[in-house]
Protein backbone atom coordinates (compact mmCIF):
# COMPACT_ATOMS: atom_id res chain seq x y z
CA UNK A 1 0.00 0.00 0.00
CA UNK A 2 2.64 2.93 0.97
CA UNK A 3 4.55 1.50 -2.53
CA UNK A 4 1.29 2.43 -4.42
CA UNK A 5 1.19 5.70 -2.52
CA UNK A 6 4.60 6.54 -3.42
CA UNK A 7 4.17 5.99 -6.73
CA UNK A 8 1.26 7.47 -7.03
CA UNK A 9 2.94 10.65 -5.61
CA UNK A 10 5.55 10.65 -8.08
CA UNK A 11 3.05 10.33 -11.27
CA UNK A 12 1.27 13.68 -9.28
CA UNK A 13 4.46 15.60 -8.70
CA UNK A 14 5.54 14.64 -12.54
CA UNK A 15 2.20 15.72 -13.43
CA UNK A 16 1.85 19.11 -12.01
CA UNK A 17 6.00 20.12 -13.23
CA UNK A 18 4.74 19.12 -16.46
CA UNK A 19 1.92 21.56 -16.17
CA UNK A 20 3.17 24.14 -14.37
CA UNK A 21 6.16 24.29 -17.64
CA UNK A 22 3.41 23.92 -20.22
CA UNK A 23 1.19 26.26 -18.73
CA UNK A 24 0.15 29.65 -21.34
CA UNK A 25 1.53 32.24 -18.86
CA UNK A 26 -0.98 34.18 -19.56
CA UNK A 27 0.22 36.88 -16.44
CA UNK A 28 3.89 36.20 -17.32
CA UNK A 29 4.30 37.60 -20.67
CA UNK A 30 6.78 40.40 -22.72
CA UNK A 31 7.43 41.09 -26.16
CA UNK A 32 10.96 40.76 -27.41
CA UNK A 33 12.56 42.25 -30.56
CA UNK A 34 14.84 39.52 -32.60
CA UNK A 35 18.15 40.55 -33.22
CA UNK A 36 19.70 37.90 -35.09
CA UNK A 37 19.98 39.35 -38.75
CA UNK A 38 19.32 35.96 -40.02
CA UNK A 39 16.28 35.25 -37.84
CA UNK A 40 15.51 33.53 -34.84
CA UNK A 41 14.05 29.81 -35.20
CA UNK A 42 11.54 28.40 -33.18
CA UNK A 43 12.07 24.85 -31.96
CA UNK A 44 9.70 22.15 -30.97
CA UNK A 45 11.99 21.31 -27.24
CA UNK A 46 14.05 24.08 -25.47
CA UNK A 47 17.32 22.64 -27.29
CA UNK A 48 18.87 23.50 -30.50
CA UNK A 49 19.08 19.92 -31.19
CA UNK A 50 15.41 19.42 -31.39
CA UNK A 51 13.21 20.31 -34.75
CA UNK A 52 12.55 23.77 -36.26
CA UNK A 53 9.20 24.84 -36.71
CA UNK A 54 9.82 28.15 -38.01
CA UNK A 55 12.04 31.19 -38.26
CA UNK A 56 10.89 34.57 -36.54
CA UNK A 57 12.64 37.60 -39.13
CA UNK A 58 14.79 40.20 -37.61
CA UNK A 59 13.36 42.96 -35.37
CA UNK A 60 9.73 41.17 -35.42
CA UNK A 61 8.17 41.42 -32.33
CA UNK A 62 7.89 37.88 -30.14
CA UNK A 63 5.95 37.10 -27.63
CA UNK A 64 7.34 35.04 -24.99
CA UNK A 65 6.85 33.65 -21.56
CA UNK A 66 9.19 35.00 -18.67
CA UNK A 67 9.41 31.43 -17.30
CA UNK A 68 13.20 30.58 -18.42
CA UNK A 69 14.28 26.79 -18.94
CA UNK A 70 17.10 25.46 -19.76
CA UNK A 71 20.67 27.71 -19.87
CA UNK A 72 22.31 27.15 -23.19
CA UNK A 73 25.33 28.52 -25.16
CA UNK A 74 25.37 29.38 -28.49
CA UNK A 75 27.62 30.94 -30.69
CA UNK A 76 29.81 31.86 -27.65
CA UNK A 77 26.24 33.60 -26.21
CA UNK A 78 24.77 32.69 -22.85
CA UNK A 79 21.07 32.41 -22.71
CA UNK A 80 18.08 30.30 -21.88
CA UNK A 81 15.15 28.67 -23.33
CA UNK A 82 11.83 30.66 -23.20
CA UNK A 83 8.16 29.13 -24.62
CA UNK A 84 6.56 31.18 -27.24
CA UNK A 85 3.11 32.76 -25.97
CA UNK A 86 1.23 32.52 -28.89
CA UNK A 87 -1.76 30.59 -29.47
CA UNK A 88 -1.01 29.72 -32.68
CA UNK A 89 2.75 28.56 -31.94
CA UNK A 90 3.78 26.05 -29.30
CA UNK A 91 7.62 26.22 -29.56
CA UNK A 92 10.95 27.42 -27.88
CA UNK A 93 13.12 30.13 -28.76
CA UNK A 94 16.89 30.95 -26.99
CA UNK A 95 16.34 34.44 -25.83
CA UNK A 96 20.56 35.15 -26.78
CA UNK A 97 19.05 36.62 -29.83
CA UNK A 98 16.83 38.86 -28.29
CA UNK A 99 16.32 41.78 -26.14
CA UNK A 100 12.91 43.60 -24.37
CA UNK A 101 11.15 45.80 -26.54
CA UNK A 102 10.65 48.62 -24.45
CA UNK A 103 8.46 50.83 -25.28
CA UNK A 104 11.57 53.71 -26.76
CA UNK A 105 11.50 50.63 -29.40
CA UNK A 106 7.57 50.36 -30.26
CA UNK A 107 7.24 54.35 -30.74
CA UNK A 108 7.39 55.15 -34.43
CA UNK A 109 10.17 57.87 -34.73
CA UNK A 110 11.55 59.68 -37.88
CA UNK A 111 14.65 60.37 -35.85
CA UNK A 112 16.32 58.19 -33.49
CA UNK A 113 19.88 58.28 -31.88
CA UNK A 114 22.20 56.10 -30.37
CA UNK A 115 25.55 55.65 -29.04
CA UNK A 116 28.24 52.62 -29.19
CA UNK A 117 28.82 50.56 -26.40
CA UNK A 118 27.84 48.30 -24.09
CA UNK A 119 24.38 48.89 -22.44
CA UNK A 120 21.94 47.02 -20.56
CA UNK A 121 18.92 49.03 -21.72
CA UNK A 122 16.79 48.28 -24.99
CA UNK A 123 18.65 50.34 -27.82
CA UNK A 124 16.83 53.62 -29.25
CA UNK A 125 17.01 51.47 -32.73
CA UNK A 126 15.27 51.06 -35.75
CA UNK A 127 16.73 49.44 -38.99
CA UNK A 128 14.05 50.57 -41.12
CA UNK A 129 15.92 54.37 -40.86
CA UNK A 130 19.50 55.26 -42.48
CA UNK A 131 22.17 55.39 -40.30
CA UNK A 132 24.78 57.26 -40.37
CA UNK A 133 27.69 58.12 -37.72
CA UNK A 134 29.29 61.14 -37.14
CA UNK A 135 32.66 60.85 -36.41
CA UNK A 136 36.16 62.84 -35.80
CA UNK A 137 39.12 62.85 -38.25
CA UNK A 138 41.92 65.60 -37.08
CA UNK A 139 40.25 68.95 -37.13
CA UNK A 140 36.86 67.76 -38.84
CA UNK A 141 34.36 65.70 -38.28
CA UNK A 142 32.89 63.58 -41.37
CA UNK A 143 28.84 62.28 -41.61
CA UNK A 144 29.33 58.26 -42.65
CA UNK A 145 26.20 56.25 -43.75
CA UNK A 146 27.26 52.88 -41.26
CA UNK A 147 25.38 49.64 -41.17
CA UNK A 148 24.68 49.26 -36.96
CA UNK A 149 24.68 45.84 -35.36
CA UNK A 150 22.72 45.03 -31.76
CA UNK A 151 24.16 41.72 -30.14
CA UNK A 152 23.91 39.94 -26.94
CA UNK A 153 27.96 39.78 -25.56
CA UNK A 154 29.34 36.52 -25.80
CA UNK A 155 31.52 34.63 -22.86
CA UNK A 156 34.65 35.89 -23.85
CA UNK A 157 33.56 39.49 -23.35
CA UNK A 158 31.26 39.13 -20.06
CA UNK A 159 33.65 40.01 -17.29
CA UNK A 160 31.66 41.62 -14.40
CA UNK A 161 29.09 42.36 -17.08
CA UNK A 162 25.43 40.77 -16.33
CA UNK A 163 24.31 38.60 -19.17
CA UNK A 164 21.42 41.22 -20.38
CA UNK A 165 24.13 43.39 -21.54
CA UNK A 166 23.82 44.51 -25.37
CA UNK A 167 26.66 45.62 -27.70
CA UNK A 168 26.19 48.46 -30.24
CA UNK A 169 28.29 48.48 -32.94
CA UNK A 170 28.67 49.55 -36.60
CA UNK A 171 30.70 48.24 -39.59
CA UNK A 172 33.11 51.11 -39.12
CA UNK A 173 36.26 50.86 -36.56
CA UNK A 174 35.80 54.00 -35.28
CA UNK A 175 33.90 55.02 -32.50
CA UNK A 176 31.32 57.40 -33.73
CA UNK A 177 30.84 60.50 -31.55
CA UNK A 178 26.56 60.10 -31.91
CA UNK A 179 24.94 57.76 -34.50
CA UNK A 180 22.30 59.17 -36.23
CA UNK A 181 18.94 57.23 -37.90
CA UNK A 182 16.94 59.04 -39.92
CA UNK A 183 13.74 58.65 -42.75
CA UNK A 184 15.87 60.97 -44.78
CA UNK A 185 18.83 60.36 -46.92
CA UNK A 186 21.90 62.82 -45.51
CA UNK A 187 24.72 63.56 -47.37
CA UNK A 188 28.00 61.96 -46.28
CA UNK A 189 30.08 65.07 -45.97
CA UNK A 190 32.38 67.37 -43.77
CA UNK A 191 30.27 68.42 -40.82
CA UNK A 192 32.38 70.45 -38.58
CA UNK A 193 30.77 74.08 -37.66
CA UNK A 194 34.05 75.68 -35.76
CA UNK A 195 36.98 73.68 -34.45
CA UNK A 196 37.66 75.89 -32.02
CA UNK A 197 33.87 74.45 -30.44
CA UNK A 198 33.46 70.95 -32.11
CA UNK A 199 36.77 69.67 -30.71
CA UNK A 200 36.10 69.82 -27.40
CA UNK A 201 33.38 69.09 -24.63
CA UNK A 202 32.52 71.73 -21.70
CA UNK A 203 30.16 71.61 -19.37
CA UNK A 204 28.08 74.90 -19.49
CA UNK A 205 28.20 76.67 -16.08
CA UNK A 206 25.77 79.63 -15.22
CA UNK A 207 27.97 82.62 -16.31
CA UNK A 208 29.60 81.22 -19.27
CA UNK A 209 28.85 82.20 -22.85
CA UNK A 210 30.30 79.96 -25.72
CA UNK A 211 30.36 81.70 -29.03
CA UNK A 212 30.12 79.62 -32.47
CA UNK A 213 30.88 81.39 -35.39
CA UNK A 214 30.96 80.48 -39.50
CA UNK A 215 29.56 80.89 -42.67
CA UNK A 216 29.49 84.78 -41.71
CA UNK A 217 27.04 84.14 -39.02
CA UNK A 218 27.74 84.28 -34.95
CA UNK A 219 25.79 82.28 -32.17
CA UNK A 220 26.32 82.07 -28.68
CA UNK A 221 25.21 79.57 -26.17
CA UNK A 222 24.51 81.70 -22.85
CA UNK A 223 23.85 79.50 -19.65
CA UNK A 224 22.09 81.63 -17.12
CA UNK A 225 21.21 80.72 -13.34
CA UNK A 226 23.30 80.40 -10.14
CA UNK A 227 25.89 77.93 -9.00
CA UNK A 228 27.29 77.14 -5.84
CA UNK A 229 29.80 74.25 -3.68
CA UNK A 230 27.81 71.18 -2.10
CA UNK A 231 28.50 68.55 -0.43
CA UNK A 232 25.75 66.74 -2.41
CA UNK A 233 27.28 67.55 -5.91
CA UNK A 234 30.28 69.28 -7.53
CA UNK A 235 27.84 71.92 -8.28
CA UNK A 236 24.86 73.10 -7.36
CA UNK A 237 22.12 75.14 -9.66
CA UNK A 238 19.42 77.47 -9.16
CA UNK A 239 17.21 79.01 -11.95
CA UNK A 240 19.32 77.20 -14.80
CA UNK A 241 18.17 78.10 -18.31
CA UNK A 242 20.53 77.78 -21.66
CA UNK A 243 19.95 80.07 -24.34
CA UNK A 244 21.14 80.18 -28.18
CA UNK A 245 20.83 83.58 -29.51
CA UNK A 246 22.16 85.03 -32.89
CA UNK A 247 23.99 88.65 -33.18
CA UNK A 248 22.57 90.28 -36.17
CA UNK A 249 23.76 93.79 -35.63
CA UNK A 250 22.47 95.24 -32.24
CA UNK A 251 19.83 92.95 -32.04
CA UNK A 252 20.03 89.18 -30.33
CA UNK A 253 17.02 87.09 -31.35
CA UNK A 254 17.31 84.55 -28.52
CA UNK A 255 15.63 80.81 -28.15
CA UNK A 256 15.44 79.41 -24.69
CA UNK A 257 16.49 75.71 -24.86
CA UNK A 258 15.66 73.79 -22.01
CA UNK A 259 11.99 73.86 -22.31
CA UNK A 260 13.16 70.58 -24.58
CA UNK A 261 15.78 69.29 -22.02
CA UNK A 262 14.81 67.14 -18.90
CA UNK A 263 16.39 68.95 -15.96
CA UNK A 264 16.76 66.70 -13.09
CA UNK A 265 17.05 68.73 -10.41
CA UNK A 266 20.00 71.21 -8.85
CA UNK A 267 23.12 68.89 -9.26
CA UNK A 268 21.89 68.02 -12.98
CA UNK A 269 25.44 69.03 -15.22
CA UNK A 270 24.78 70.10 -18.62
CA UNK A 271 27.49 69.45 -21.50
CA UNK A 272 27.75 70.59 -25.25
CA UNK A 273 29.29 67.06 -26.70
CA UNK A 274 29.65 68.76 -30.11
CA UNK A 275 28.75 71.65 -32.44
CA UNK A 276 28.49 71.68 -36.12
CA UNK A 277 26.65 71.48 -39.41
CA UNK A 278 25.08 68.34 -40.51
CA UNK A 279 21.88 69.71 -41.61
CA UNK A 280 22.68 71.53 -45.11
CA UNK A 281 22.43 75.44 -43.89
CA UNK A 282 23.98 78.21 -41.94
CA UNK A 283 23.15 77.78 -38.45
CA UNK A 284 24.99 75.37 -35.89
CA UNK A 285 22.91 71.74 -34.89
CA UNK A 286 24.19 70.69 -31.28
CA UNK A 287 24.40 67.37 -29.35
CA UNK A 288 23.88 68.20 -25.94
CA UNK A 289 23.96 65.69 -22.56
CA UNK A 290 22.27 66.23 -18.75
CA UNK A 291 23.90 64.08 -16.28
CA UNK A 292 23.10 62.91 -13.11
CA UNK A 293 24.93 60.25 -10.44
CA UNK A 294 22.03 57.65 -12.22
CA UNK A 295 21.21 58.51 -15.38
CA UNK A 296 22.52 60.31 -18.23
CA UNK A 297 20.66 62.29 -21.31
CA UNK A 298 21.55 62.91 -24.96
CA UNK A 299 20.05 65.21 -26.93
CA UNK A 300 20.25 65.89 -30.61
CA UNK A 301 19.08 69.11 -31.76
CA UNK A 302 18.68 70.25 -35.80
CA UNK A 303 18.41 72.83 -37.55
CA UNK A 304 16.62 71.83 -40.28
CA UNK A 305 13.27 70.37 -38.19
CA UNK A 306 12.99 74.27 -36.27
CA UNK A 307 9.84 75.77 -35.70
CA UNK A 308 8.71 79.36 -36.79
CA UNK A 309 10.97 81.94 -35.32
CA UNK A 310 13.75 79.24 -33.39
CA UNK A 311 16.86 78.18 -34.48
CA UNK A 312 16.63 74.33 -33.71
CA UNK A 313 14.73 72.11 -32.64
CA UNK A 314 14.81 68.72 -30.64
CA UNK A 315 14.99 65.87 -32.37
CA UNK A 316 15.14 63.24 -30.25
CA UNK A 317 16.76 62.11 -26.65
CA UNK A 318 18.22 58.72 -25.12
CA UNK A 319 18.70 58.51 -21.43
CA UNK A 320 21.08 55.63 -20.79
CA UNK A 321 20.75 54.78 -16.91
CA UNK A 322 22.66 53.29 -14.23
CA UNK A 323 22.04 49.73 -14.77
CA UNK A 324 24.42 48.04 -11.48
Amino acid sequence: MKKTTYILTIIFLTNSLLYSQNTDCKYHQKICKVISKNGLNVRTEPDINSKTIMSIPYWENVKVCQEKYSTDTINDIVGNWLKIADEDISGFVFNGFLIDADTILLKNKDIRILVENIFCAPPNFDPKLNWYGLYEHGKIDTLIKVDVTIRRITINEEGKLENNDIIIETNNNKQAILLIGTKDTLTEKIAFWNNKVVHKSDFLYPGEIFRIQGYHRTFELNAIGTVKDNIDCYKKFADYRLLLSERIGKSYPTQDLMKDITYRGECTSLELKWCGKIDNDNIPDLILTTGSTQMITIYLFLSSKAKKNDFIKKVDEWTIGSCY
